[in-house]
């Protein structure tokens, strides 16, 4: 028996030596090896949200552009938390060094923005360019990877600083900003989306800048990190 049994033992030793040799890591210890490495795209790397009760700014991207301009992707979601209908303002252009001049629009671009549910996005051009969305009673819109152009000439120490606008109302040149569009401007009141498409645009007379007057309900500020690093990012109302 005590002869069988370190035959048996010594076949065992064996087979676990060729099972060792074959997969080539005796005497490696499973904790030593180095992870797998995997790149991400800037698009991967999601700054932590930043939220209050009718607004979440999430930066999740950028893209170079020409010199100073480099375009902010935004994941928005807006929560029109009034009994009507409310414009959300968001800016078309953010700086950090210097104060962009003041001014009117002369142009509109309107975006059909599609997912789960629809969305109307307007672009207004000119010195005191925006972008806004009218969103319906209760309701609440989230838009992917939506664009705002930073510009400055050298990548900023600090922060960013964005503010979104919840209006009652906006009239250019006196006239409610409705009158723009061809057709209602008003958002599903559920929708979740990110495909643009440009389907109309208006423009001025001879390129001339309407006076916008925001009929402000609250203004919500938020400071935005710089990708890749995200860094510190806060926002308050």
């Amino acid at each position: 028996m005590v002869g069988s049994n370190k035959l048996a033992f010594g076949l065992l030793a064996g087979l676990l030596a060729v099972a060792c040799g074959k997969s080539g890591k005796s005497g490696t210890n499973p904790g030593d090896e180095k992870p797998v490495e995997t790149q991400q795209t800037d698009i991967d790397k999601k700054a932590p949200p930043m939220t209050n009760k009718q607004v979440e700014l999430t930066l999740v991207g950028e893209q170079p552009g020409k010199p100073p301009r480099v375009t902010m992707l935004f994941d928005v979601t807006l929560h029109n938390t009034a009994s009507q209908s409310r414009w959300f303002v968001l800016p078309a252009l953010l700086t950090v060094s210097w104060d962009p001049p003041k001014g009117g629009v002369h142009t509109l671009q309107i975006y059909e923005v599609t997912g789960k549910g629809r969305a109307v996005l307007g672009k207004f051009l000119g010195n005191g360019g925006f972008q806004a969305l009218l969103i319906p009673a209760g309701g609440t819109v989230t838009v992917r990877e939506l664009p705002i152009a930073l510009w400055e000439e050298e990548k900023p120490d600090g922060p960013v600083p964005v503010e979104v606008i919840v209006a009652k109302g906006i009239t250019l040149d006196g006239e409610p900003v409705e009158s723009w569009f061809p057709d209602d401007p008003t958002s599903d009141s559920e929708a979740d989306v990110r495909e643009r498409k440009m389907t109309g645009s208006k423009n001025q007379p001879n390129m001339a800048e309407a006076t916008v007057v925001i009929d402000e309900e609250s203004r919500h500020k938020f400071e935005v990190g710089r990708m890749p690093s995200l860094g510190a990012s806060k926002g308050a109302n």
